[in-house]
């Protein structure tokens, strides 16, 4: 059957560089000057990058970080991820 799941959807003609936005919810555990560590819903790969946006009673602020750990464990029962994060630039 064709327009299956395995069938192609999409294809690029050529490589492009650019930005994917994706809002993801993240419980953020400590904060230092040198690394973040959160709670995600979701794995991180060991060495992305990616600018978080940070809200807080202060204000808000963007903070570029590159993942440096991201292990699976159990928060209240469910299935979450320990991620450490450190800050660049």
């Amino acid at each position: 059957m064709d327009g299956r799941r395995h069938d192609t959807r999409y294809r690029l003609s050529k490589p492009v560089e650019g930005t994917f936005i994706c809002f993801q919810a993240i419980d953020v555990e400590t904060r230092d000057e040198q690394e973040l560590r959160v709670v995600s819903d979701t794995p991180l790969r060991r060495g992305e990058r990616m600018r978080l946006e940070l809200v807080a009673k202060e204000g808000r602020s963007i903070v570029s970080v590159r993942v440096a750990d991201s292990v699976p464990t159990i928060v209240d029962g469910n299935v979450r991820y320990r991620v450490r994060l450190g800050i660049i630039g």
